[in-house]
């Protein structure tokens, strides 16, 4: 009997197979459906993305088209504004020329003065007649030091050996001159007798 009638559990691996079936298909299609929004969503932030990119680049360009028409504009009007002052000092200048002079000689005199606090700038005489004579001059200088001190030690040497001989000269000089007065006085003596 219980081959005759199909019993609840006989249907099991029947359903199983058919509830597989169903899953693989509906896995499949979520899968296509997933790969297809993937590819549609790539394709989209692909568009916005140039869109962006196109509309950035525009407006780059026009900002820089903006910006060097204002710096053109800037440079025409700072030259006009520069000529006109240069017209107007110019005027200004062939209309009262005496304070215009007075006004640039203060200028030079304190200039003149700012400059002569620095060093003075030394002339071409300096630097190439002055300067190279000088140091050959130290070289030489440098170089008869030793010679010098020498000398100067020798002439030292001499003038005392002179001063010596000078007054041992002296001293026998005198102690003629005394020999001789006292032979002179022994001879005097000996004419004159007191006693």
């Amino acid at each position: 009997m219980s081959d005759e009638l199909p019993s609840p559990l006989s249907q099991l691996p029947e359903k199983a197979g058919e509830l597989a079936q169903q899953a693989s298909t509906a896995t499949r299609e979520a899968i296509a459906t997933a790969r297809d929004r993937a590819g549609t969503a790539i394709a989209t932030a692909r568009e916005k993305t140039n869109d962006a990119m196109h509309v950035a680049r525009d407006r780059a360009t026009e900002a820089y088209g903006v910006a060097r028409d204002q710096t053109q504009k800037a440079l025409h009007t700072a030259k006009d504004k520069t000529n006109q002052a240069l017209t107007q000092s110019g005027n200004y200048v062939k209309e009262n020329p005496i304070p215009t002079l007075l006004g640039a000689l203060a200028v030079g005199i304190v200039v003149g003065v700012l400059i002569s606090r620095k060093e003075e700038e030394r002339t071409f005489r300096q630097r190439f007649a002055e300067d190279p004579v000088n140091a050959a001059r130290g070289a030489v200088f440098a170089a008869l030091a030793p010679i010098a001190e020498k000398l100067h030690d020798q002439y030292d040497t001499a003038r005392s050996g002179a001063q010596h001989a000078v007054n041992r000269i002296n001293t026998r000089q005198n102690r003629r001159a005394v020999d001789d007065i006292f032979s002179q006085a022994r001879r005097t003596a000996s004419h004159l007798k007191f006693w």
